[in-house]
């Protein structure tokens, strides 16, 4: 009787798992842009829980007038700044937006918000919204 039990509670258990989020976030740091300036970036880490590829098309805050995508290059010595129409993060992997590579910009602001939202889309999904704390 007692290892039934045993066992009904660890099928229990086993079913009521928590399911993972599709996309994390890590390593977050939003640079509020300062005033007089209408610009701050975005640097964090995505990870894909998923078995399957996620292309992160869209970014969008209530906070900001806009959020877009970019990535830096060194061309012929030159450093360029290029706006991505999309991120793709892999199943299982991960991707790095941080200063001198891929990363958010962030314009606008809509007030002097100390925390904003980042909400990250594949297609029309939204995949992910952060609640930030935005640094000077």
């Amino acid at each position: 009787m007692q290892r039934l039990l045993l066992l009904l509670v660890f099928a229990c258990l086993t079913a009521c798992s928590v399911e993972q989020a599709p996309l994390l976030a890590d390593n977050v740091r939003i640079t509020r842009p300062l005033p007089g300036v209408r610009t701050g970036a975005g640097y964090l880490t995505l990870r894909n829980t998923t078995s399957q590829k996620i292309a992160i098309s869209k970014v969008t805050s209530p906070d900001f007038k806009s959020v877009t995508m970019h990535e830096s290059v060194l061309e012929d010595g030159i450093s360029r700044m290029y706006e991505l129409q999309e991120v793709v993060i892999l199943p299982g992997r991960s991707v790095t937006l941080e200063p001198g590579g891929m990363h958010l910009m962030i314009r606008h602001r809509v007030e002097t918000p100390a925390q904003a939202t980042l909400q990250f889309y594949a297609g029309e999904a939204m995949m992910l919204s952060l609640d930030v704390v935005l640094e000077e």
